[in-house]
């Protein structure tokens, strides 16, 4: 099936009245992304394939008319129904981005299913397709902002340690053992000897040194994690000095955060791939997908799934199809979704409260409305999540007012407060421009608090941005609030710190100098701090935020996770991602080579 006539269809199909459409070429090449004279070649072809009939406009600028021949539904069954046949997933998901009426996604999307999830198609190889909303923005480990971009990078790649949360500690990765001085300013790691990179060279203290420096530099968006470092010496192939220019004593918990990931000094780092140490290497990265083949050399134990397809697709049609790993004859399958429909049999089901929130941050540093402390009291009292929750017809509420879900407490926010509130701040009935990222979700929301905004006068304008525009500052300075979120990994400390010290990230963008400098002194001191005490910092840090009224904490997302009994060592990444680098299932072939019943 002709893509190009998919596109086409789906795009004309709104105005489309008895199998006609009228329009400009111009329009077309813009969604056929071609010159207006390519577009009318393949308007041509088309008519000659007998697929449509095109009628061109008479003179330069008139209407043009296609006369379709078959009804568009027919016409994705029929491309459905032929990628299954020729298992061609680029077709498939094709299709899941274009923009279908609603009513049509069960129907379409159904077939789809045996495709997706875990394949086996030889007795010795497991592929796995799963599903994600967002697409890969920046996979350069010193600059990665984005939680789903950091995961990647967990697999492709290695940190010298790793934190183990539940114990609080630290454990040996690239690094076999580390030492430190008895003030935390000298760090000797000593790394592993069996450690390759996925072009297949081993990995010494060189790749380690370019690693820290790279991340050293003043346009690193991560820079922070390597800001007390003084100087990187390699002492022999497999020893690293690290000497800070302080003493730190999380400093080993910094080596052990994402950014600081190993790649090669020989090989080159850009936004969609790099060459690391990890159990899957980078295949094919682009914005439809990310695909991932297990790395056989690996030094720590090699993956059981042999390959991973992240394939991106419209949130919409994620909802229905979700974060699968399914395929064998017995459909084991795992969600990563918000899907509240009827349970499958043969599966269990988990929900998990995200270590993360979401929230409404007032730009204090830009925009001059925002610092009128009355008004941002005004819009924090709006903000009354348990409303929103009940006319948005949602359920599973669990309201915040930290970064960590157990410490968050239930609050109360009114109406009544925000008027009287507003009726001391200087507000004249302005615009109030609201940034929030284009996601379904995200505009409900955000048209929610525009229509809660309205009942006390207020005016809010709504302003949709994509993920990677985070990397691009140029439309902050004329946004007074953005309604974003935040993920913590397992170790909250550090996420704390990497939320306020990247300055890619809208806190440290959008807080004025003022509030910067003092977050700033208290992380600072959080280096220093045993575990308790920065535990107490980070609490301080909540207060400081919540008594300047810099942030409105809304609620901490909850995601339920499905999955097939068979399925086997089930756990999450750091970052809340089913860990395929874990996950076992029972093999879908015997030894005979035939599939299991």
């Amino acid at each position: 099936m002709n893509t190009d006539y998919l596109d086409m269809r789906a795009h004309f199909y709104p105005r489309e009245s008895e199998g006609r459409v009228r329009f400009r070429l111009d329009e077309l090449a813009e969604v056929w992304k071609c010159s207006s004279k390519q577009a009318k070649r393949k308007l041509k072809k088309l008519d000659e394939d007998g697929i449509c009939s095109y009628v061109p406009g008479r003179g330069r600028g008139n209407y043009s008319e296609i006369r379709f021949r078959t009804d568009f539904q027919d016409d994705l069954n029929a491309a459905i129904r032929h990628s299954l046949l020729a298992k061609n997933m680029e077709l498939l998901m094709h299709i899941l981005q274009l923009p279908c009426p609603k009513q049509w996604s069960g129907q379409l999307l159904r077939p789809m299913q045996e495709l997706l999830g875990l394949q086996a198609p030889d007795p010795i190889t497991d592929v796995l397709q799963a599903i994600v909303t967002l697409p890969v923005t920046n996979l350069d480990p010193a600059q990665a902002s984005v939680t789903y971009d950091l995961m990647l990078i967990s697999l492709i790649g290695d940190t010298l340690l790793r934190y183990d949360a539940a114990r609080d500690q630290l454990l040996p990765h690239l690094a076999a053992a580390w030492e430190t001085d008895a003030n935390c300013r000298a760090w000797t790691v000593y790394l592993r000897k069996q450690a390759r990179f996925h072009h297949r060279r081993p990995l010494t203290s060189g790749d380690v040194k370019f690693s820290l420096e790279r991340l050293m530099q003043p346009d690193c968006a991560n820079r922070w994690l390597a800001e007390d470092i003084d100087d990187v010496n390699c002492m022999n192939p497999l020893t690293v000095l690290i000497t800070l220019k302080r003493p730190n004593p999380l400093f080993g918990r910094f080596l052990a955060a994402a950014p600081t990931t190993i790649v090669a000094e020989d090989a080159p780092v850009h936004d969609k791939h790099f060459i690391g140490t990890g159990p899957y290497m980078l295949t094919e990265c682009n914005r439809r997908k990310a695909v991932l083949e297990a790395f056989d050399d690996y030094f720590g134990l090699r993956p059981y799934i042999d390959t991973v397809q992240f394939w991106h697709v419209r949130p919409e049609a994620a909802h229905q199809i979700g974060y699968h790993l399914a395929g064998t004859s017995a459909q084991p399958e795992a969600r990563r979704d918000g899907d509240e429909g009827g349970e499958m049999d043969h599966v269990a089901v988990e929900e998990r409260v995200e270590q993360g929130f979401r929230f409404l941050l007032f730009n204090t540093r830009h925009a001059g409305r925002m610092q009128d402390q009355a008004l941002r009291h005004a819009i924090h009292e709006l903000c009354d999540v348990e409303a929103m929750w009940r006319d948005l017809g949602r359920s599973g509420l669990v309201p915040a007012s930290h970064f960590v879900p157990g410490k968050s407490k239930p609050f109360a926010r009114s109406l009544r407060r925000a008027r009287q509130w507003l009726a001391q701040s200087g507000y004249q009935g302005e615009d109030v421009h609201l940034s929030l990222l284009d996601l379904p979700a995200a505009w409900e929301e955000g048209l929610w608090l525009k229509r809660r905004a309205a009942r006390i006068g207020i005016n809010l304008v709504l302003h949709p941005y994509a993920l990677d525009e985070l990397y691009d500052g140029s439309a902050e300075e004329r946004m007074h609030l953005i309604l974003s979120g935040y993920v913590s990994t397992h170790d909250p400390l550090l996420s704390m710190m990497g939320a306020f010290h990247n300055p890619v990230l809208p806190f440290r963008k959008w807080m004025a100098d003022e509030h910067i400098r003092s977050i700033d002194g208290m992380l600072e001191q959080m280096k220093q701090a045993d575990p308790l005490a920065g535990e107490s910092l980070g609490d301080d840090i909540i207060r400081y935020i919540q008594d300047n009224m810099l942030l409105v904490f809304l609620y901490h997302p909850r995601h339920r996770h499905r999955f097939d009994l068979m399925l086997r060592d089930i756990q999450f990444d750091p970052f809340a991602f089913p860990d395929v680098t874990a996950l076992w299932v029972r093999p879908a072939w015997t030894a005979e080579g035939r599939r299991q019943p």
